[in-house]
């Protein structure tokens, strides 16, 4: 996120002058960031009037853009900041406080999630060079090729640009400012990604370690006492993660929406770049990303939902019925606020679940279908 200039907390820097530039440098990605989807979309008329093809690889662009450029805005809010800060600081005292049992629990999700980031990270890298490699490939064979260069003739670059100059005049140029676009793009898709995947799996993990909780609350009860003190902290450590819960999904349901909405016309503009032969291995890859995206996004709320819902049998599980009369009151009140699950919200239509998004590959083939025809 440091690199991707959306970070807004301290950097942990040992150089004071790298603090005060870094807000200029924030600046500059950020106007890149923004001119992305413009620069592409004014080029779209062009295309699609002398080479349906390219628009389309264009439009695919243009889509993948829109939703990425507004997680890079939404996750530099304040809520953003209480996300990270939060679970950094819940992840200190657990590890301070917490049993064995508990810690393996947490420790798992952390060695999941940074798989699963690393993994990211990696198909991304991917695509991004393959990209990089495609612009500078073709513009070596363009140069040893055609010797004597005509004038009309368009210089090949990787990214369908539009530009208030002649590109092919100045072509080195146009073409390393396009390399560090894509490089800038690169970082940042992984930055949104793990982001969003790391608030996921937090929140996953807290639901498991609060069902461990729920589940063993009997057991911390000492001999003649009663349970309402454990029970009562475990209300709060309940709301506090609703609350947590409800702030990521502030953050990320409009988000969810681009993505949900947006998702089939990407797929299939993508798979259309792959059936018409053109740049087979990239638009593979950028299909693989999107699925693997909106499947993992999907998954991932699922599992939440899921695990919101396990929370009332592994109340149920303890041994209530030893308790007196005032905890089991206040058991049964929990049961009662378990009984509504937590989920990542699409915008206004409901939770984000796996069912959803095999709706949206479906559509995707049926546009796919349409769109060959």
């Amino acid at each position: 996120m440091t690199l991707a200039g959306i970070w807004k907390l301290d950097l942990p820097v040992p150089f004071e002058w790298i603090s005060q530039v870094y807000p200029i440098y924030s600046v500059v990605v950020h106007i890149v960031y923004a001119s992305l989807p413009l620069l592409l979309t004014m080029n779209f008329p062009y295309l699609l009037e002398n080479d349906p093809i390219e628009a389309t690889e264009s439009l695919s662009k243009i889509l993948y853009c829109v939703p990425l450029i507004v997680k890079l805005f939404s996750f530099q809010s304040e809520n953003s900041k209480y996300l990270i800060i939060g679970a950094n600081a819940e992840e200190a005292r657990l590890y301070q406080n917490a049993d064995n049992f508990v810690k393996s629990i947490h420790e798992m999700h952390v060695l999941y999630c940074n798989r699963l980031n690393k993994l990211i990270l990696m198909s991304v890298a991917f695509a991004g060079f393959l990209l990089c490699e495609l612009g500078i490939v073709d513009s070596y064979k363009f140069h040893k090729l055609v010797k004597n260069e005509s004038k009309i003739m368009v210089k090949p670059l990787p990214l369908p640009f539009w530009y208030p100059f002649n590109e092919n005049k100045y072509h080195v140029w146009v073409l390393t400012e396009q390399l560090l676009t894509i490089v800038w793009c690169a970082i940042s898709i992984v930055s949104v990604h793990t982001f969003s995947n790391s608030v996921f799996i937090y929140t996953r993990g807290q639901l498991k370690i609060l069902q461990s909780h729920f589940s063993n609350f009997h057991k911390n009860i000492v001999d003649g006492g009663n349970g309402v003190v454990g029970l009562k902290e475990l209300c709060v450590k309940h709301q506090n993660l609703i609350a947590y819960l409800n702030i990521a999904n502030q953050t990320l349901k409009t988000v969810v929406f681009l993505e949900y909405g947006i998702s089939s016309i990407m797929l299939a503009t993508a798979l259309l770049q792959v059936i018409a032969g053109k740049n087979v291995i990239t638009n593979v890859v950028h299909v693989s990303v999107i699925i693997s995206q909106l499947l993992l996004l999907a998954w991932s709320s699922d599992e939440i939902v899921t695990q919101s819902l396990q929370l009332a049998p592994a109340l149920y599980q303890s041994k209530w019925y030893e308790c007196d009369r005032e905890s089991r009151i206040l058991i049964r009140i929990m049961l009662m606020r378990c009984q509504k699950p937590l989920s990542i919200d699409i915008g206004s239509f409901g939770p984000m679940t796996v069912r959803s998004a095999m709706s949206r590959l479906k559509l995707a083939y049926s546009y796919t279908s349409v769109m060959t025809n």
